[in-house]
């Protein structure tokens, strides 16, 4: 065999091996072709998913916000109870006295009508026939007025108590969809994942088939795979500028919790926090109390515009409101933002910025 044929069958060897390569992998690996998704594919899902946090982010400030009217409520019914027990044993009292007055009276009758006939004149006899009915009457008007106060406070208790169960009844509905959306987003985020790895694969396969073109073109053989470029990473937020106020313990409290997950109604590093947990939690250590609701805790504070912000100031977001935030300065904040996420640094929402509060 010549030179020139033992060159002209090694490449042909060389192409058969790097095609039967190549065909291997493709028989291994599920077949994408035009099916493959797209960047915007996974763009779009991961849009659909940031709105569904949105919306279990306004869930989470609705069951708050429905907690907290509850408990109000369950405590004004306590204390209208107790007041119907008060008012019924005041009327069983009066109703004791009463029946005694009574029997005294009536065993009695023959000192009242000595008092009535020791009288001197007829204007004496009249004063003192008053004096006796006033007595009998003021017993019934104690007797009464235990009886209505009775009857009032088991209304208020019955009014009250349809409000906790209504209240109840408002409390699980927001829990049902909440436990609904967390589903679509459980879905949703499966979704992504997957489209994910089929764009990877759709990617590999693309690769395999350039790697094919390349050893069936080269003229020498052995191939080069080129190096994918490392990702860069987001620098770390500018640190707060100092902090010479009361809010350096909340915003050290808040700093303390970087990391903890986000949970449903949490208020705890122990159990999770959620974005009004965080910030009651944090502000509790500068010595404020605040409520677990975002909307409630921008109700209750003094407000403050946007060009006055200074940190530990708390910002809020959205309409109606349903988020907050801990203002650390330079345009950053900590909070925990939704499910499937921790407390963390994040640049302030200004697109969804609706405003400022500060404990």
């Amino acid at each position: 065999m010549t030179e020139r044929n033992r060159t002209t069958s090694s490449r042909i060897v060389r192409l058969s091996l790097a095609v039967s390569v190549v065909v291997c992998a493709l028989v291994a690996l599920p077949a994408v072709g035009s099916a493959a998704p797209s960047k915007a594919d996974i763009d779009a899902a991961k849009q659909k998913l940031a709105t569904l946090n949105d919306r279990q982010s306004l869930l989470d400030e609705q069951y708050n916000q429905a907690q907290a009217a509850l408990s109000r409520t369950q405590s004004r019914l306590g204390a209208a109870q107790a007041a119907e027990r008060s008012a019924q044993a005041q009327a069983r009292r009066a109703h004791r006295a009463l029946g005694t007055r009574l029997k005294a009276a009536y065993e009695g009758a023959g000192s009242q009508i000595g008092l009535l006939l020791g009288s001197g004149t007829l204007g004496d006899f009249s004063d003192r026939l008053e004096y006796i009915g006033q007595i009998a009457s003021g017993d019934r008007a104690v007797l009464t007025q235990s009886r209505v106060a009775g009857r009032r406070a088991r209304w208020a208790g019955q009014a009250l108590a349809r409000a906790v169960r209504q209240k109840q009844a408002a409390l699980s509905v927001v829990q049902g969809k909440r436990a609904a959306l967390q589903h679509s987003v459980a879905d949703q985020q499966a979704l992504i994942s997957r489209l994910q790895q089929e764009l990877k694969h759709a990617q590999f396969l693309a690769a395999m088939r350039a790697a094919q073109l390349a050893a069936a073109r080269a003229p020498a053989p052995g191939t080069t795979s080129p190096a994918a470029p490392a990702a860069g990473s987001r620098p770390l937020p500018p640190p707060p500028p100092p902090n010479l106020t009361g809010a350096a313990a909340a915003i050290a409290a808040a700093r303390s919790v970087l990391g903890v997950p986000y949970v449903y109604a949490g208020a705890s590093p122990q159990a999770g926090f959620d974005c009004s947990g965080l910030s009651m939690w944090a502000w509790a250590h500068a010595g404020v109390s605040l409520p677990h609701s975002a909307a409630l805790q921008y109700a209750s504070l003094p407000h403050v515009d946007r060009s006055q912000l200074q940190p530990g100031d708390l910002v809020f977001f959205y309409s109606p409101i349903h988020h907050v935030g801990i203002y650390i300065g330079g345009g950053q904040m900590i909070h925990a933002p939704h499910t499937g996420t921790v407390v963390q640094v994040a640049a302030v929402y200004w697109e969804y910025f609706a405003g400022a509060a500060r404990p």
